[in-house]
């Protein structure tokens, strides 16, 4: 069984909120997730001023978020109810044991070091039976940098600059051993830039994407064998657009390259999408167009341009409906798959 965990900042507040899928339903060739558990659920205690990070390690469902707008400290939490059983409450006034996850614990460095802070928030992807996380330094600097947890997901890591520098956090992968980082340049650059690595102390840096920019987070993913990636468009331009490696064969010797964009039909975004897999799907969530703080998901079984389901909203109402606020975001959500 496979379950879409998503977790994202309100619409109007540094609240973290989650919901998580049980079931789906077939309809015309494509797969309409059309229920997430109950409504949102808040914890106590849990906030940012951006979006969280979500990843299963082993069989637990990790999340790691910058704190409320002043706070740069990164923390973490696990997940650890039966994701099959509905979430008890909606609303901001659920504790972390009542929705499931561990108290929030602060990341610190070898030997309980201050750990770096972050202005934007991190990013996880799996490695040797851990995590490895990555993430903006705080404030003006814009280096990147990446620690990886101990065998017991404590909330102590060894951190190593990775001579990245981004606006944002980059998105992170792992491909049957190789790790890939994708990254917009800085500043005014909208470039997507590229690394990988087979040894976290040594990155690989490939140059920009052709064809690709964007002018905030890019999102990645494995589906069917194949790295997925997902990004918006430049400046205005609110476009969800993907490209793939074309020769995943050609990771360990550094030789890959990517395809050429393509757009997904009749979606916008102001800030960018995540993927992930589900039963077989490729899934997809992004906040609206500016002034629409909505989420909306769809899902595809190639991923290819056409082959995407219309689009749906999250929670019961249009954007329109000031409820709907109770399951928007304004920086949009993440989204990682739980099999269980």
């Amino acid at each position: 069984m496979q379950i879409a965990f998503m977790a994202f900042q309100g619409a109007e507040d540094d609240g973290i909120y989650y919901q998580h899928t049980q079931n789906y339903t077939p309809n015309n060739g494509y797969t309409y997730y059309e229920a997430f558990i109950s409504d949102r659920v808040g914890v106590i205690g849990f906030g940012t001023s951006t979006r969280p990070a979500l990843l299963q390690v082993g069989n637990t469902m990790l999340m790691a978020w910058k704190g409320i707008v002043n706070d740069g400290a990164i923390w973490m939490s696990k997940y650890i109810a039966n994701p099959s059983v509905a979430a008890p409450f909606s609303g901001l006034s659920v504790t972390p044991a009542e929705a499931g996850w561990t108290n929030n614990l602060a990341i610190v460095g070898p030997g309980n070091d201050p750990m770096p802070h972050t202005s934007f928030g991190p990013s996880l992807a799996n490695w040797n039976n851990t995590a490895i996380m990555v993430w903006h330094a705080a404030g003006n600097d814009n280096s990147i940098w990446y620690g990886i947890f101990d065998a017991n997901l404590s909330n102590q890591i060894a951190q190593f600059p990775t001579g990245i520098n981004s606006e944002f956090t980059p998105a992170i992968v792992n491909f049957a051993g190789t790790l890939i980082m994708v990254w917009r340049g800085e500043g005014s650059d909208d470039a997507l830039y590229w690394a990988t690595s087979q040894d976290p102390n040594v990155w690989y840096h490939h140059g920009a994407i052709p064809g690709a920019g964007s002018s905030f987070v890019p999102s990645l993913t494995v589906f069917n064998g194949q790295v997925f990636l997902a990004f918006k468009g430049v400046g205005n331009d609110t476009s969800i657009y993907m490209s793939q490696i074309v020769n995943v064969g050609l990771l360990p010797s550094n030789t890959a390259s990517w395809v050429y964009r393509w757009n997904v039909p009749g979606i916008g975004t102001s800030t960018g999408p995540s993927l992930c897999l589900l039963n077989s799907q490729l899934f997809m969530s992004w906040k609206g167009d500016p002034g629409d703080t909505a989420i909306w998901y769809s899902s595809s079984p190639t991923g290819a341009q056409n082959s995407w389901a219309p689009q749906q909203t999250l929670g019961n109402g249009p954007p329109s409906d000031p409820q709907s606020l109770n399951y928007g975001s304004s920086i949009g959500p993440a989204v990682a798959t739980f099999s269980a």
